[in-house]
């Protein structure tokens, strides 16, 4: 049994691990291995990978994403060692408080090893807006102006230091912004477009905006502003998911995140 780093070449056999209903993983594996904040590795056992998963460091923070065991090769605890792993290579990073989010399989594992539940987030999806609405004035393209505000208030509500992420997505994000004072923030190609506003206002503005072209949406139970709003317009809770933390507790803003990036950062 041995932990290795992921290579390219084990792309082709990583994308049979992909879970049903999982959008293709090697696109964000292909991703970490790319990126120098990011760990991704794989469990082999006799010759063959039977789990992987990565550790993404921002900072203090770390997020510990698609831990996924062979199917052939569950019930052997290999979930759990792989995850102790991930957690060691994220205190050797220095990170002080580590993340997930956990389906229902995995929540059990992470809470035997002492991850608590920080909130839920709630999966809305397969309806579109009925009546869409005329633009609102003041969501405006990005400019390089927006980002210091834009950085601030991306870590006053996560409670992270997430440049490395956030930076390459700049180009095609969006702001809501009222005499230059801005108060939200869309990134649409950043996982499954996350939006992240103080003013409830502004968040369901971007919200409306990113349902132009999308038809689910995941937030936190804390975001009663936007649980309403989706109401309204005929969207139901699908199902709900745990996000859990291992070691020091983060100030999030979860009342504040319109809409989440994915299963790995959150």
């Amino acid at each position: 049994m041995t932990f290795e780093p992921i290579q390219i070449s084990d792309l082709p056999q990583i994308t049979q691990l992909t879970p049903e209903g999982w959008d293709d993983i090697t696109i964000k594996v292909k991703h970490y291995i790319d990126s120098a904040f990011c760990f991704p590795i794989k469990l082999v056992v006799n010759h063959k990978v039977v789990a992987i998963g990565a550790t993404i460091v921002h900072e203090h923070v770390a997020w510990l994403g698609h831990i996924i065991v062979d199917p052939s090769e569950r019930g052997k605890g290999y979930g759990k060692i792989m995850t102790n792993e991930l957690i060691r290579i994220a205190q050797l990073s220095n990170c002080t408080s580590i993340q997930l989010i956990a389906t229902d399989m995995g929540a059990p594992v992470y809470a035997k090893i002492g991850f608590q539940e920080s909130t839920s987030y709630l999966f809305f999806e397969g309806i579109p807006l009925t009546h869409p609405e005329e633009p609102d004035n003041n969501i405006l393209p990005y400019q390089s102006n927006f980002k210091p505000a834009l950085l601030a208030l991306d870590q006053a509500i996560t409670a992270e230091h997430r440049l490395c992420e956030i930076e390459p997505h700049l180009q095609s994000a969006y702001v809501y912004a009222d005499n230059n004072n801005m108060s939200a923030y869309y990134l649409p190609t950043l996982g499954e477009g996350f939006i992240a506003s103080n003013e409830p206002t502004a968040g369901i503005a971007l919200l409306k905006l990113h349902l132009k072209q999308n038809s689910k949406v995941v937030l936190p139970k804390e975001n009663r502003p936007a649980i309403s709003f989706l109401t309204s317009q005929g969207y139901r809770v699908k199902r709900e998911a745990k996000r859990m933390y291992l070691g020091d507790h983060i100030d999030v803003q979860f009342q504040y995140i319109f809409n989440r990036i994915g299963g790995n950062i959150g």
